[in-house]
């Protein structure tokens, strides 16, 4: 000890307790190298015995009466055994914060602050038999408590000032929770709600330190709303006055002589309150106004569509401030327009660069934030919201009524399909539009062929082969029509050439057996909503081939459990078609309903995982589904690889399993073998197969083996 530099009072205190310690292990007959822990521990009772004797009570702080006896001890053990104490659980993690704090340069007497009360903290949770992995802010507050009432009966007084004396302990156990759990504090309910609102407040242009008292104030306020357990979504305003009584009577007990800022604080209070609460609910106080109605049906319709509770706030204050900029402009919300919408995006934008000098950014992304839930307002307004333009000249209103007739005539004389209207209405449009000036009542009718091929020059080179031709059949259909309504005098459409596609021109794309099982392998392990829902429908597409309309189509209905049996309505031929429920395809579905599925009263098997809620709008939606299981099973495919590639891909399985034609034609729903022998150019390693005999020199040769000028 004098080799380290202990100071002389030190010395004989250590040196005395040393020397009792090693009195009491002789007479228990154990020698100073053969110490272990019970021994300490059974030494720490007898003294604790001893002086409760001699004085009649226990020691009141016992950690500190403890390490009075324990320092000189484990002193005089680590110069007898080389190590002591031996390494405890606790005395690791002391030993690792030691580690840390040293990297960090800390002060020595810091470190040795830090340590105690790491270690007082560990004591404690051994007391009380918790882990440090399970304690909670609960067991942390109960720590202080106890060691505050352990000040108390050591000084006879509370601490001068109490934030200071809790900081003493906090970082430190702060640092132990957060290397045992990752993170600490842990997260709190109230942690997204005031992140959103924070968020929120820095979009609508406040400063950082006004943001901060809006925030300690919400916080406040929602962890009152969590004591009492009332949501957030529920609070009236009986509730909102009461915790302003109970928090200013807080206020008051913290600083009782200064009323000028009380009055103050309950003002700050009530503006951050309010403005978390509107931002939440939509409008407050509850029931002031229309607008209020008109949010109170929006939340119903975002809850109704399962938006999540993260996005539901978010779009309710967009839409409360929309309503506000209608209101202050005496427009009606069923009669906003898409320009009222650009102006209203446009001044928040404006607002922002005047309070900070510049644009937000990413700048799409503002956008977005008001544009899409004002979107959703106004479509929940008006289903076919935006309406279209009225006319404003004579031209526009006749190229309305051209259309208008067109589609009746599609539908009602030719007996075309939703789909087809919707395409060569489209297209009509499109031609319409281009002609400009030349489109009017007077004008149209003199439409000549010249034109005609301008438009399509202008409208053709950017397409393929098989997309020109479907332009030229529905600009044909619209020609033909305006004949057949005496718009023009001669019928233009046979002028219209479109370009020539070769039956059976090229091999249609398939994915092999191996990619099928890649893609099958890696939905199954996708134990999410979105996985599940993904792996019954590859499991469909690649199991019976089915087109990708026929499988969004598929409704609760159409699967008979008892009779395992599927009912499938085709999508280009309509007819019905029965198909057996294989067991793998049941399993799949069931997992799907069972966990994957959300509990609504849609009847369509497969739904949409993000709000809004229902449905796939067309077959065209798996395309992203598939693409994004291509990528995830990393697997490398060329050219379009959609859902009718495992239609192909099952057909060919059939062939090769040597399936007769008319079975796989059954399966795939065709009406002739002539669709189904398409599948037949697939199998190119089976057609290289066969020989065939070709008259002339050379003899025999193979399919796929061309001689030169034959």
């Amino acid at each position: 000890m004098r080799q380290r530099h202990f100071n002389p009072s030190v010395i004989e205190r250590y040196t005395s307790k040393a020397r009792h310690f090693l009195q009491y292990v002789a007479s228990q007959g154990i020698g100073v190298a053969a110490v272990v822990k019970d021994d300490l521990d059974a030494y720490l009772r007898a003294q604790e015995q001893r002086l409760r004797r001699h004085q009649g009570r226990a020691p009141v702080d016992k950690s500190a009466w403890r390490a009075r006896y324990t320092s000189p001890i484990h002193l005089l053990l680590r110069l007898a055994q080389g190590a002591w104490p031996p390494m405890s659980s606790a005395e690791s993690r002391v030993q690792a914060l030691k580690g840390t704090l040293d990297r960090e340069q800390l002060g020595a007497g810091t470190v040795i602050l830090y340590l105690q009360k790491a270690r007082q903290f560990l004591a404690y949770l051994d007391r009380q038999q918790i882990l440090l992995e399970r304690a909670t802010q609960r067991d942390l507050d109960s720590f202080i408590a106890e060691r505050l009432r352990i000040y108390r009966k050591r000084f006879g007084r509370s601490p001068r000032r109490p934030v200071h004396w809790r900081c003493e302990y906090t970082p430190t156990i702060h640092r132990l929770l957060c290397d045992a759990q990752g993170q600490w504090p842990p997260p709190s309910p109230v942690d997204a709600d005031l992140q959103r609102f924070e968020a929120h407040l820095i979009e609508r242009g406040l400063d950082r330190r006004q943001v901060q008292v809006y925030r300690k104030h919400a916080c406040q306020f929602l962890n009152y709303l969590n004591q009492r357990g009332i949501s957030v979504a529920a609070a009236r305003t009986a509730d909102v006055d009461t915790y302003f009584e109970w928090a200013l009577r807080i206020y008051r007990k913290r600083k009782p002589n200064d009323p000028s800022n009380a009055r103050h604080w309950r003002k700050s209070s009530q503006r951050a309150v309010h403005g978390f609460l509107r931002f939440s609910q939509g409008e407050w106080p509850p029931g002031s106004g229309r607008p209020a109605l008109v949010l109170a049906r929006f939340r119903a319709h975002l809850d109704q569509h399962r938006y999540s509770r993260i996005v539901v706030p978010s779009y309710i204050s967009a839409a409360r401030q929309f309503l506000r900029y209608l209101n202050d402009r005496s427009i009606p919300a069923e009669q906003a327009r898409p320009q009222h919408l650009e102006s209203f995006v446009q001044a928040k934008l404006e607002r922002f660069e005047q309070k900070h000098g510049a644009l937000p950014m990413p700048l799409a992304r503002c956008r977005t934030r008001y544009s899409t839930a004002i979107h959703t307002l106004l479509r929940m307004l008006s289903p076919d919201w935006p309406s279209p333009e009225p006319p404003a000249n004579d031209r526009e209103r006749f190229q309305q009524e051209v259309l208008a007739g067109y589609g009746h005539w599609l539908v009602d004389v030719r007996g075309l399909s939703r789909g087809t209207l919707r395409r060569d209405s489209r297209a009509a449009l499109m031609f319409l539009h281009w002609l400009g000036d030349s489109a009017g009542r007077d004008s149209l009718p003199r439409l000549s062929v010249p034109e005609i091929d301008r438009y399509l020059s202008w409208r053709m080179p950017r397409l393929r082969r098989a997309t020109r031709k479907g332009v030229s059949q529905s600009l044909r259909s619209f020609l033909r029509y305006l004949h057949s309504n005496q718009i023009l005098a001669k019928d233009l459409a046979p002028l219209v050439s479109g370009p020539m596609l070769y039956k059976f021109d090229e091999i249609p794309r398939a994915f092999t057996k191996e990619q099928v099982k890649a893609l099958l392998d890696t939905t199954r392990k996708d134990k999410t909503s979105a996985g599940l829902r993904d792996h019954a429908i590859l499991m469909l597409l690649a199991t019976y081939g089915l087109r990708a309309g026929e499988v969004v189509r598929l409704r609760l209905d159409d699967i008979d459990w008892r009779a395992e049996k599927l009912h499938v309505q085709q999508s280009k031929t309509g007819n019905e078609l029965f198909l057996p429920l294989l067991p793998a395809v049941g399993e799949a579905l069931l997992n799907y309903l069972r966990r994957g599925r959300p509990q609504t009263e849609l009847r369509e098997v497969f739904l949409r995982v993000q709000a809004p809620l229902g449905p796939f709008s067309s077959g065209s939606s798996l395309h992203t589904l598939i693409q994004h299981r291509i990528k995830q099973a990393g697997i490398q495919v060329q050219g379009r690889h959609g859902a009718h590639a495992f239609r192909f891909a099952r057909a060919v399985s059939l062939l090769r399993a040597g399936v007769p034609m008319k079975a796989i034609g059954d399966l795939l729903g065709h009406r002739s073998a002539t669709s189904t022998q398409v599948y037949l150019r697939l199998a190119t390693e089976d057609l290289r197969a066969i020989s065939i005999e070709v008259p002339g020199k050379g003899g025999p040769c193979r399919t796929g083996q061309t001689k030169t000028g034959r």
